[in-house]
């Protein structure tokens, strides 16, 4: 419950090394606007009886925000100097070769693996991979700092997704989130 919202505030790293070193300037209805993206990430993600514990997992939590943060900050610079495709390209595949470690201490076997699994497996990648490709080309021709929170806005879609295709209940919070977020990724392009 508070893993996510703090993951997802990876846009506020991202947005302030972007106005740091790319001199990027928002304006103040953009800066509202991001604040109601934010805001509304965490309100549609947070759980009512979550509690802060100050235990590892948030520690490891911060550490993820900051090093996503970071990595969609720095992406800006190789996707001028080389174009979103070939970035896009290199890093998914880089990160692909992460899981085969995994894949062979788990004894993975694609062969034997269901069809629609595979297929599933291929269609997410896909997703990922156009998605990651999206964001390269965002920032090839805008902000950082105005791409970024729109980006991480992704829980609020996948929670209103999760109503829609697997009929799950809102909460009254959950609500108010997916519009403050929706409303926010409006404003930003003002």
């Amino acid at each position: 419950a508070l893993t996510t919202p703090i993951i997802n505030a990876w846009a506020f790293v991202a947005i302030i090394l972007g106005i740091i070193f790319y001199n990027e300037t928002i304006s103040e209805i953009q800066i509202a606007a991001i604040a109601l993206i934010v805001l509304g990430v965490f309100a549609t993600v947070f759980k009512k009886d979550a509690k802060i514990a100050f235990n590892e997992g948030f520690f490891l939590s911060v550490i993820s925000m900051l090093v996503w943060g970071f990595f969609f900050f720095a992406l800006k610079a190789p996707v001028f100097l080389y174009g979103a495709l070939v970035v896009t390209f290199i890093v998914k595949l880089s990160t692909s070769l992460f899981s085969l470690p995994v894949a062979i201490v788990k004894k993975v076997n694609l062969l034997e693996t269901r069809k629609k699994t595979v297929l599933l497996i291929l269609l997410v990648g896909f997703l990922d991979g156009l998605g990651f490709l999206a964001y390269n080309i965002a920032v090839g021709l805008a902000p950082v700092s105005i791409v970024a929170p729109i980006v991480s806005s992704v829980p609020a879609l996948s929670v209103f997704l999760a109503v829609i295709v697997l009929k799950e209940r809102l909460s009254r919070n959950q609500k108010i989130g997916i519009i403050a977020t929706i409303a926010g990724i409006l404003l930003v392009s003002i």
